[in-house]
């Protein structure tokens, strides 16, 4: 399914329109930022997370996949980390965090971590 991007009259929010017509409201990449720099603190986090998202820009544009989309997992893959450490709570928490506040749900799903094989088995 494609997504086809504009940016709403406000300009703090992307007005998402799927491929059938539907429309909703994401937030955007500066949206994404403020989400990051609100929950790590750590400058260290925060350059890793970047650098993760200038690889995913990378290859969603190697790959023809939606830019933003990749370019926000990375962004926030590590959001909830410094609070959550602990890996039953990391990732499940922004991926919480991310569908309270509008996200793409493809960008919650691939923040969360793979699933068992015995998962994939039965899909």
């Amino acid at each position: 399914m494609q997504l086809c991007y504009n940016t709403t009259q406000s300009g703090s929010k992307r007005l998402k329109i799927l491929a059938d017509g539907d429309e909703g409201i994401m937030p955007t990449r500066d949206d994404a930022y403020i989400l990051m720099t609100s929950h790590v603190k750590n400058e260290n986090l925060q350059k890793h997370m970047f650098s993760v998202e200038a690889a995913m820009r990378f290859y969603a544009r190697k790959y023809e996949e939606d830019e933003e989309i990749w370019a926000m997992t990375g962004l926030l893959h590590d959001c909830d980390y410094e609070k959550f450490p602990d890996l039953k709570e990391h990732t499940l928490v922004l991926a919480q965090w991310l569908r309270e506040d509008g996200y793409d749900e493809r960008i919650a799903l691939f923040s969360l971590p793979p699933a068992p094989k015995e998962y994939a088995e039965l899909h």
